[in-house]
């Protein structure tokens, strides 16, 4: 089961200041019993990112917000711009913001997924 997906960018790359970005946006589907702690996650992740010297902090910066709501699942959606760098670092890179997300997110004792598939 995979817990995040890439979200397909138009205009993949763009050329700010002489400098090439690559766009990331994920979306992280969470399962919670309270959404008291979604503005703390939000928060520290937005953070991680902004303090990630491989994360462009050009005009865009890196965002974190809640961007949909079931009822029993919520909906993170995570993006940045990534500075130039080869596909074997830019995928590296990807999946260090990632794990460290997921370490965010787990100390504060939320679990991922959009549905408990544990009854079927």
């Amino acid at each position: 089961m995979s817990y995040s997906r890439r979200i397909p960018f138009v205009g993949h790359c763009e050329q700010i200041s002489s400098e090439w970005v690559q766009a990331m946006v994920t979306k992280i589907p969470l399962r919670f019993d309270s959404l008291e702690k979604v503005p703390q996650i939000t928060d520290e992740i937005k953070s991680m990112l902004k303090s990630n010297s491989k994360i462009f902090l050009g005009k865009e910066v890196p965002y974190c917000f809640l961007s949909g709501i079931e009822t029993s699942y919520a909906e993170l959606t995570l993006g940045c711009n990534l500075k130039q760098m080869s596909k074997v670092e830019l995928y590296s890179a990807e999946q260090d913001i990632l794990l460290e997300a997921v370490r965010i997110i787990k100390k504060h004792g939320v679990s991922f997924g959009a549905q408990d598939l544990s009854y079927q």
